[in-house]
């Protein structure tokens, strides 16, 4: 899995993202035993680019590491560790919910 930031509404946390088939997965980095959540990339409608949702508008981080996930049922707010790798990630989701909705997935 993938270390990044994710942004709550109770502020940032370190989690460890990986991706199992069609699911995003999150869990923390360090505590055992801690709560799973999952998020079906089918759900996600689109992907933001920058600080654009409430969560991340209201932290410090810089806008250049940012991106977010676009559902129906919320956001998936996240901080990557560089400018070059939020792009990667970012262009990675953009081209997974464009083949889903274009019946390609």
């Amino acid at each position: 899995g993938k270390v990044l930031q994710l942004h709550t509404a109770k502020g940032p946390k370190a989690v460890t993202m990986s991706l199992v088939g069609y699911e995003l997965r999150w869990e923390s980095p360090i505590a055992t035993g801690t709560k799973k959540y999952k998020l079906d990339l089918k759900e996600v409608l689109f992907v933001e680019w920058g600080k654009k949702t409430r969560n991340l508008a209201q932290c410090s981080a810089d806008e250049k590491f940012c991106f977010s996930l676009i559902s129906n049922i919320g956001t998936l707010d996240i901080e990557a560790s560089s400018e070059v790798e939020r792009d990667k990630l970012a262009r990675a989701f953009s081209e997974y919910v464009t083949a889903v909705k274009k019946g390609g997935l």
